[in-house]
């Protein structure tokens, strides 16, 4: 079966009764035995970067492959669970763990899942977890106690410190994952959830959190973005004071500081100069 069947037989197979909805898929086997084949070709195709949740289209904007999305959910649903045990310790799951291949540096303690793709030069620090359907693409480093969640999306050159989450988007099928572009710098215990966008060259400073409704204030423009941070930005955590009634309550609220110059290259990234300078 090639690929275009296989995404035809996933588009017309109901998730609610995991059946094939009437009529689809002519000559193709849709019994649960054969779509767990088929779904264990999408996890190869996946982990190999042949595929991926996410591509841009001409526009310039993301666009979400929907099939494949739910294939991965479809693979939760209907795959058997598996235990295997480690230093006395069992372990359960459904989908099993990948190593490396030579190309990426992939440390004891860290953790991939099939369906991973870990591009070129990529190291992988202990103890990270990369979860089904993230994409890491050539020399990024994910550092120690990172999480990629499931689908996120991790450009060329990218730097995700310590303790950082990105969040991964798998449900709804429909909605985009955490998209971080190339050359970002993303600084320790930081956050990205809900479909974020980190725009190329972007730097995060520590402890940034950002979701889909978190404002993000440019102070040299005055604007104001929601779910994206521009282009080489420099990125702090900041706040904004709200009232009500008689109680006051600051909300989290990034600050862009700046724009990316020769001060803020990644081989020399100290934000503490321009801070002083707010």
């Amino acid at each position: 079966m090639n690929i275009e069947q296989i995404k035809k037989l996933i588009e017309n197979w109901d998730l609610d009764s995991n059946s094939l909805t009437k009529d689809k898929t002519q000559d193709i086997p849709a019994d649960i035995s054969h779509l767990l084949d088929y779904l264990n070709v999408m996890i190869d195709l996946l982990e190999r970067g042949e595929i991926r949740i996410v591509e841009k289209n001409d526009n310039g904007e993301y666009d979400v492959n929907i099939w494949i999305k739910k294939a991965i959910l479809l693979f939760f649903k209907n795959a058997p669970l598996k235990s295997w045990e480690d230093n006395g310790i069992q372990y359960y799951d459904k989908f099993d763990y990948r190593g490396s291949d030579k190309s990426f540096r992939f440390l004891p303690g860290a953790i991939m899942r099939k369906g991973a793709f870990i591009g070129k030069g990529t190291v992988i620090m202990p103890p990270s977890f990369v979860n089904v359907g993230a994409y890491v693409d050539d020399n990024c480093m994910i550092d120690s106690l990172a999480l990629v969640g499931s689908c996120a999306q991790i450009g060329k050159n990218c730097h995700i410190s310590a303790g950082t989450i990105i969040g991964g988007v798998l449900e709804p099928a429909a909605a985009k994952p955490v998209i971080i572009e190339d050359n970002v710098f993303i600084g320790g215990n930081c956050g990205i959830y809900e479909g974020v966008i980190i725009r190329k060259g972007a730097i995060l400073g520590t402890g940034t959190i950002i979701n889909a409704s978190t404002p993000i204030y440019d102070i040299q423009s005055g604007k104001v973005y929601h779910s994206e941070v521009p282009e080489n930005s420099v990125v702090v955590p900041g706040g904004r004071k709200k009232i009500a009634g008689k109680n006051e309550f600051y909300l989290q609220a990034p600050i862009i500081v700046k724009t990316r110059d020769e001060l803020t290259n990644p081989d020399k990234v100290d934000l503490t100069d321009i801070l002083h300078d707010i």
